[in-house]
This record gives C-alpha cells, sequence and structure tokens, in this order.
C-alpha cells in the first residue's frame, strides 16, 4: 500500500472525507469512503469515523437511505463550499490518491453491475433464472427463463456468468441470420 502520509490531524481528516465526497460527485455509504480515505492515506478507522459524525453535526455532511437502502451521505450546501475553499490544505498527492480510489471504485461497482444473474421464484417451487447483459450502463440483452427447480435456475445463472459472450453471440448469430427460403 502506498501511505506515504500518515494524517492525524482531525481537520485533515475531515477535508479528505469532504474531498472525497465532492470528487466522488455522488452520495458514498460508510464502506466506500472508508477504502478511499484509507487507500489514499494512513487514517485511524476510528479517527474517520469521529470526522464523519462531526460533519454530520456541523451541517457540512447528511445523511439519507439511498434506494438500495443504504445509509449514504451526500455534501451539503456548506460542506461543498468548505471542500473547495479548504481544497489547497489536502496534499496534492493525497488528492491523487483520493482520485484514482473513487476512479477504481466505480470501475469495478460498473463491472460487477455489467453482468448478473439471479434466481427468481415464479410459483411455489418453481424457478426462473433472469439474466442481464449490459454495455457501458445500457442493456444488451435481457433474458427471463423458466428453469422449473431452484437447483436447475442455479446452473443456468452459473452457465450464464461463465459464458455471458459466447451466449449472446449464439443468440444474435440465430437472430440476425437471413433466413435463407427453400426452392420448390
Amino acid at each position: 500500500m502506498k501511505h506515504l502520509y500518515k494524517i492525524e490531524d482531525p481537520l485533515e481528516i475531515k477535508l479528505i472525507v469532504l474531498h472525497a465526497l465532492i470528487e466522488a460527485d455522488k452520495p458514498l455509504t460508510i464502506p466506500q469512503i472508508t477504502e478511499i480515505a484509507l487507500t489514499s492515506a494512513e487514517i485511524n478507522y476510528f479517527d474517520l469515523l469521529s470526522a464523519l459524525d462531526f460533519l454530520v453535526g456541523a451541517k457540512e455532511i447528511y445523511t439519507y437511505k439511498s434506494m438500495e437502502q443504504k445509509l449514504v451521505y451526500a455534501l451539503t450546501a456548506e460542506g461543498q463550499t468548505s471542500a473547495q475553499h479548504f481544497y489547497m490544505r489536502i496534499p496534492l498527492e493525497i488528492r491523487e490518491y483520493v482520485s484514482q480510489a473513487i476512479s477504481d471504485m466505480f470501475a469495478s461497482e460498473r463491472k460487477r453491475r455489467q453482468l448478473t444473474a439471479k434466481v427468481v421464484p415464479v410459483n411455489y417451487n418453481q424457478f426462473s433464472a433472469e439474466m442481464h447483459l449490459l454495455d457501458h450502463d445500457l442493456p444488451v440483452l435481457e433474458l427471463r427463463f423458466f428453469a422449473g427447480d431452484m437447483d436447475h435456475a442455479e446452473r443456468i445463472c452459473e452457465r450464464f456468468k461463465n459464458n455471458s459472450a459466447d451466449i449472446y453471440a449464439g443468440i444474435a448469430a440465430l437472430l440476425t441470420t437471413e433466413i435463407k427460403s427453400h426452392e420448390v
């Protein structure tokens, strides 16, 4: 790990949190903030949580439940002003580490969303496999396949995850190949 800087000053930790939120340009969960901060500098985890509590109390950031029912932290107008005003108090190298950590985290999250497969109950003891293949968050293939029992649905999901490119190519070839008419 890089940790060239050990940050113990509570003000600097708060500024790093504000900077991470303004740089991310979207609300972040505690695990996300923690990942960004702790990969950017050597910061005590409990000092980081104290900084979050302070910033909420100071109305620099606020919390709410996301649509996924996760607690997220977002900047208030005052927090955004503070982040912009004190930007230069954060060492350049840490700002770069924060930017890289955010970029890596968002790329990893986007990659996880690109291919999904889950078992969905249809009726009592009947299941289907629901599969999605995305390209840059745009749907390329959405497929719901009735599988019968749960075991079969799980195997279909696993095969889709392991062979999505081949499955897509096969379906695309079947759907886009010109139908040859038989001469009579």
